[in-house]
């Protein structure tokens, strides 16, 4: 009898796989435990070598995992899906898949894929699956691959909303999000302590770190609110943020809400997951505040230069 993830495995894969279900806030995803949720995730990656990548939002995902997943099983997915690419797989996206098998290199596993959910090959590690690609495909003609799919993405926030939401920041001070996000354009990031992925959360508060010290207090603020609010305590944000340089200040501050998590959740429509502990899958999310209260959702690689969020978006 197949075990409960591989039925669902099954389920999934009888219907066609699209961007909406790679989300990591799909229903599917919850309660999963995260070595659950990565290996249902794998699957639907894996799925795209024979179907192809249904359109550019689902081949950004696959980009994405390649730059930045630490999961032996959603690289081999993502490598799987980038096989399907053929020709198109151009130098930048060679660097992705080299990049990824370089972050394996000490932290190898053999994939074990579900019998008959994707084209048969030899066993091979996670490693070897990325490797694999990189020998079967040509660099050829440019495919983009850079953005989350959601770049242009714009949410009209509603101010009454925000008054709603109670907020508590890393020095135990609280407000509402209105409070926070009035007045100044604000780059806002999501993250939480807890997350095991250097590329992701720690590069990201990294990143806006450097990117709040390189603006005076008078321009945008910088704000990072967590996935996480029941465990990441006003204590845990300051230690997280000051180990990564993050220059706290009125306008430079992590936040919590514990009691309107699920609201803030639908109001940026944010890709996170949960399972029965804590989070089980997220995606790098990076928005842009303006004065109107309108959030524009960025590619969080603009802050890998401080400073770099254009002024124009």
């Amino acid at each position: 009898m197949p075990s409960p993830v591989d039925a669902l495995i099954a389920d999934l894969l009888s219907r066609p796989v699209t961007a909406d279900l790679l989300r990591q806030d799909a229903p599917h995803t919850a309660g999963l435990s995260a070595a659950d949720a990565e290996r249902v995730r794998a699957h639907l990656l894996a799925s795209f070598e024979e179907r192809g990548i249904p359109g550019l939002a689902a081949r950004a995902v696959v980009a994405e995992e390649l730059r930045t997943s630490a999961s032996p099983i959603v690289l081999a997915g993502a490598a799987r899906a980038a096989r399907s690419l053929g020709s198109a797989v151009d130098e930048e996206w060679a660097a992705l898949l080299r990049d990824a098998a370089d972050r394996l290199a000490t932290n190898d596993v053999f994939v074990r894929w579900q019998a008959g959910t994707v084209a048969p090959s030899w066993m091979r590690t996670a490693r070897g699956e990325l490797l694999a690609t990189l020998e079967e495909v040509r660099a050829q003609a440019a495919a983009p691959v850079k953005g989350s799919g959601d770049e242009a993405s714009v949410t009209a926030l509603d101010a009454e909303a925000l008054a709603r939401v109670p907020v508590e920041d890393q020095d135990g001070r609280t407000a509402t999000l209105a409070d926070a996000l009035t007045g100044r354009e604000t780059v806002l990031a999501f993250f939480y302590t807890r997350c095991m992925n250097p590329a992701r959360c720690s590069l990201t508060i990294t990143r806006l770190a450097a990117a709040a010290r390189a603006e005076s207090p008078a321009e945008r603020a910088h704000l990072a609110v967590t996935y996480d609010p029941a465990y990441d305590s006003p204590a845990r944000l300051r230690r997280y943020g000051a180990e990564r340089g993050f220059p706290f200040g009125d306008r430079a501050r992590f936040l919590r809400t514990t009691d309107a998590w699920p609201d803030v959740k639908a109001m940026f429509g944010l890709r996170v997951g949960y399972g029965p502990v804590t989070v089980n899958e997220h995606a790098r999310e990076l928005f842009l505040v303006k004065r109107d209260l309108t959030a524009r959702g960025l590619d969080p690689d603009w802050l890998a230069s401080a400073g770099a969020v254009p002024s124009a978006v």
